[in-house]
């Protein structure tokens, strides 16, 4: 009897999505806040561990790295399979759990973005070193999200993070080719060097994805779209 009575209500909720014009998205909002939250602490946890280090003054010794490769491995292998069993447990209408199963591929490419740098270390590819050093992927990966999104609300709000990425990818871009054909020490040139610094430790604390996720989580909180 229960589980009639859930088809029946599934039932409805898809009929339901379909008819009407504009989508109730804040069944989707939940799963992009617990995203938000896993990156978020994930990215608070290495950071703090990274501090003590520094403190301690075993930043970037053997040690350090050693539980930081752990740390790391265990952090974006398990944020994407927690996302999966969210998704699979919880009930929604057929239309919402189809999207956030095909919006599965963001956490996993954020996964494996974040652990290149142990892919780099294990398997020692000069190819992937430089596709890593000169090209930030967790932007693309977000646009991919923000286009996934949009897609699925038709919400042109979503289109708009776009255009900030698309400039932040260029800057990052300009910054790593100046670094790498510079043939003089200038002012200029350290000016550049401080920059990449910053857009490294975007990269290494995934900032990008984290603000990116926070915007979706707000903007799809509310009920109705109203484009």
């Amino acid at each position: 009897m229960r589980n009639t009575k859930e088809i029946i209500n599934t039932a409805i909720s898809n009929t339901h999505f379909v008819l009407s014009k504009n989508k109730d998205t804040r069944n989707i909002s939940k799963y992009m806040k617990y995203l938000f939250f896993f990156y978020f602490i994930a990215s608070a946890i290495l950071y703090i561990y990274q501090s003590i280090m520094r403190i301690n003054g075993l930043y970037q010794s053997e040690l350090y790295y050693s539980i930081y490769r752990i740390m790391l491995i265990s952090f974006y292998i398990v944020i994407p399979c927690l996302y999966y069993y969210l998704v699979k447990r919880n009930k929604m209408n057929l239309s919402d759990k189809n999207f956030l199963y095909s919006f599965m591929i963001i956490p996993i490419l954020l996964s494996f973005n974040s652990l290149v740098f142990i892919l780099i270390y294990y398997f020692d590819s000069i190819i992937m070193y430089y596709m890593h050093l000169m090209i930030p992927l967790e932007v693309i990966i977000m646009i991919a999200a923000f286009l996934l999104i949009y897609n699925f609300t038709k919400r042109k709000a979503f289109l708009i993070p776009i255009i900030f990425l698309l400039i932040y990818f260029a800057c990052v871009v300009y910054v790593r080719i100046t670094m790498e054909t510079a043939v003089e020490l200038t002012d200029y040139f350290l000016f550049i060097v401080k920059m990449n610094d910053c857009f490294v430790w975007f990269e290494g604390f995934n900032i990008i994805p984290i603000i990116s996720l926070l915007y979706c989580w707000l903007l799809l909180r509310s009920a109705k779209d109203v484009d």
